[in-house]
């Protein structure tokens, strides 16, 4: 059961789903593409199509977040408080030096959770405009789960700040990152 609600219930809102119409629903230019559909993705920030829905079959293609994508980071969300979190598990194959997380892949966590931080707080798509990074430990693949926070700390009209920060299994922070989102208003049908 995922939030109290029955995996039937579930599954039944998600069969009677177009994942296309949803997406368009909210604004988001879809584009037929052979027998899928793709669109900048929803979650992130981009500027080129990389979101692909399949709604024949009732998925989606998203490095950041599907949970079915190959070589996809996977991340789920959810809120704490003021908090975005994400537990994420580090496997070998974003490792940069032996046994630790690459840098790169830390950068990708924390705009992918400043992403979802616009879309659960604000119920918008954004742009990144700036993102610090400072690495403070390194964040090693063999000690478990990281814990991923954002909070927004700042808003200015369409300008978010958002502070995040990364934790080790052992609640020790690793990373911290400061992200600044521009709010997209009239977005194109």
């Amino acid at each position: 059961m995922a939030f109290g609600i029955p995996e039937s219930i579930i599954e039944e809102i998600k069969a009677r789903t177009d994942l296309s119409d949803l997406i368009a629903g909210y604004g988001i230019q879809v584009k037929r593409a052979g027998g899928s559909y793709k669109a900048c993705c929803p979650f992130h920030h981009e500027k080129t199509p990389s979101f692909h829905i399949q709604p024949a079959k009732g998925y989606y293609h998203c490095f950041g977040c599907d949970p079915t994508h190959e070589h996809g980071l996977k991340m789920e969300f959810y809120e704490d408080g003021e908090d975005v979190v994400s537990i994420w598990q580090p496997t070998t194959e974003y490792q940069g030096w032996p046994n630790i997380l690459h840098g790169g892949i830390q950068a990708t966590l924390i705009d992918e959770l400043c992403g979802w931080t616009i879309g659960h707080k604000f119920q918008s798509n954004a742009v990144t405009s700036k993102m610090e990074v400072r690495y403070r430990k390194p964040v090693k693949i063999s000690e478990g789960p990281l814990t991923l926070r954002a909070k927004v700390v700042d808003q200015h009209r369409n300008i978010i700040t958002i502070s995040t920060q990364i934790f080790n299994s052992s609640e020790e922070l690793c990373t911290e990152g400061r992200c600044v989102f521009f709010i997209l208003t009239n977005l194109p049908k």
